[in-house]
């Protein structure tokens, strides 16, 4: 059984660090900084074994959430990495724009370790990019959190991610996944992962994928 002391912990963390992103600089564009997630997203069951989306695919590459290093794809794509929050919320961050169906989308990747890419979120924008974002080149597209990406109905994410583990009415889709992982010292980690997908007049519009991990 999960203890319901590491569920609050984990879903605090989610819940915490990520509404940190609701802020922008004053001076820079709307798309200033990573979105805030919806609470809402705490209320899907854990009806996944697996991650629903590992990975951030970017034309043929692929980074693996808690894997991949947040410094080299900066680096790749030439994007500002950033630091926000303090403590237990502080994380990093770098911004990457490129076009999409001729129509300009800006991709998140975060950490909250302040080493891997542990989240990452896609958007569509409008308008002028933030100035610190990497800039995306036509083979870098399209940009997917897993196999789902922006512009889909929410029957061709079902189709990618699997029947959805709830879906608030407001908008909002979640796929969640709970599963424990041995250590290299023989300790247990449990392991949450989320998928959630913000959906307007038909099509996703935005979309994040979060990994949480606490000893037990």
């Amino acid at each position: 059984m999960t203890s319901p002391g590491i569920l609050r912990f984990c879903a605090a963390g989610l819940a915490a660090a990520l509404a940190i992103g609701s802020t922008a600089l004053a001076d820079e564009p709307e798309h200033a900084s990573p979105f805030g997630y919806p609470v809402t997203a705490l209320n899907a069951p854990a009806t996944f074994a697996e991650p629903p989306a590992a990975y951030v695919q970017l034309g043929r590459e692929r980074l693996a959430l808690g894997k991949s290093e947040l410094e080299a794809a900066a680096e790749r794509w030439g994007a500002a990495r950033l630091r926000e929050g303090s403590g237990l919320f502080e994380r990093d961050y770098a911004c990457f724009a490129g076009t999409e169906n001729g129509r300009p989308v800006i991709l998140w990747l975060i950490s909250s370790d302040l080493k891997t890419i542990t989240e990452a979120q896609i958007e569509r924008a409008e308008g002028e990019s933030p100035k610190h974002c990497g800039k995306l080149a036509l083979k870098d597209l399209p940009v997917r959190l897993g196999r789902v990406g922006v512009d889909m109905t929410q029957k061709e994410a079902a189709e990618a991610a699997g029947v959805p583990s709830y879906n608030d009415g407001f908008g909002w889709e979640f796929w969640f996944s709970q599963r424990f992982l041995k250590r290299a010292d023989g300790l247990q980690e449990l392991e949450l992962d989320w998928l959630g997908v913000e959906f307007k007049e038909g099509r996703a519009v935005r979309a994040f994928a979060s990994l949480v991990k606490n000893p037990s």
